[in-house]
């Protein structure tokens, strides 16, 4: 039996991404591990851990100017206490300062903090900068989530070639079973789902909506579903102007549940981030057998092909055209096979891929 140290944090202080993976990482890893013990630092106590016996929660409070503490003293302090044999950090900062007999696991989901520092705060993308190298040299075992994130890793960091591996996460949204269950609408509407930051390239969608409205006339509306990132000013300028922003819900963050319904009943979903490493909302989407129209770079047209529609990243008239397709590729696409292909991505098959190679280390 292997002790494993999981950093769990952002289970308490993200919504986005990063937290959707942890959670699920952690979940899976002990429904499926029969074998090895789970340590779970986090900051708050989940009470649904409590019904493992193969795991104990660490709770360590994090409050402003305890971080750097946290993370280069206390967690590593721990691990040798607790006689942790793997460490795992699921947002590829860390782990830091531990002993070499301690295996480390660090999983990196994309590069923009360092290739597109301007999407992201100066000290997270600093911090990045200075950290990464020596974070990617001293694992034991990179994990990507996309074949996508793979070759972006090996390109910039070419000596970790021998010990990356590329295992697809799961989705949560499962599908809706009991029609009678769903609030239908009225109006049909455009869906996106993330938080409103520049990555996510919402400006575009705004004007290509405009223009779809303009040309096409119809009375599709477009929903947005997602909190407040940062650097939004130019988003809320193009909002707060547009000529159809009575058409434009903004219903900030949603439960679950909810989300699962605007996903069932929209036209379509339409996600036109600028870069991903695999991009949840896509297969979320289409686990509920909804058309997508994304970017045709990065990690999405990999994660959904061929059950997708593609555009030329940050390309007006090109996203406008794959909006126009969307009636046609619905004729040929049946909902059934758009939910078959989302079902290869499963938090029992990652969970076991994940398993697996961390008892060949």
């Amino acid at each position: 039996m292997k002790k494993i140290a999981i950093i769990a944090d952002p289970m308490d202080n993200q919504q986005a991404g990063v937290h959707i993976y942890t959670k699920n990482m952690v979940y899976s890893l002990l429904q499926n591990d029969t074998e090895n013990y789970y340590i779970i630092y986090k900051e708050k106590k989940d009470s649904y851990l409590d019904s493992y016996s193969n795991c104990k929660q660490v709770i360590i409070t994090n409050f402003i100017g305890f971080t750097a503490i946290r993370k280069f003293v206390l967690l590593p302090i721990l691990s040798v206490y607790y006689g942790a044999n793997i460490v795992i950090e699921p947002a590829h900062f860390g782990p830091f300062l531990l002993p070499k007999k301690i295996k480390r696991i660090t999983v990196i989901h994309d590069l923009s903090a360092v290739l597109f520092p301007q999407w992201h705060s100066y000290y997270s993308s600093i911090l990045q900068k200075i950290f990464l190298n020596r974070i990617l040299k001293k694992a034991s075992l990179i994990i990507s989530n996309s074949f996508f994130t793979e070759k972006e890793i090996i390109k910039y960091y070419p000596f970790t070639k021998d010990k990356i591996q590329t295992i697809y996460p799961g989705v949560i949204s499962d599908t809706i079973q009991d029609e009678k269950e769903i609030d239908t609408k009225k109006i049909p509407y455009f869906l996106f789902v993330g938080t409103i930051e520049p990555r996510k390239n919402l400006n575009l969608l705004l004007n290509a909506f405009k223009k779809y409205k303009d040309e096409v006339k119809d009375d599709k509306q477009l929903i947005i579903v997602g909190a407040k990132g940062w650097k939004t000013d130019s988003f809320f300028e193009i909002y707060n102007q547009h000529p159809y922003k009575n058409e434009i819900i903004l219903t900030g963050f949603v439960t679950d549940e909810e989300l699962k319904k605007y996903y069932k009943n929209c036209y379509a979903f339409i996600y036109p981030s600028q870069y991903e490493g695999f991009g949840f909302p896509v297969i979320e989407a289409m686990r509920q057998g909804t058309v997508c129209v994304t970017t045709a770079d990065s990690s999405m047209s990999e994660i959904a092909y061929p059950f997708v529609i593609t555009f030329q990243n940050n390309n007006l008239k090109s996203l406008f055209n794959a909006m126009c397709q969307i009636e046609n590729f619905k004729n040929v696409t049946r909902s059934d096979e758009i939910i078959i292909h989302s079902q290869k991505y499963d938090w029992d098959i990652f969970a076991k891929a994940f398993i697996k190679k961390m008892n060949n280390l």
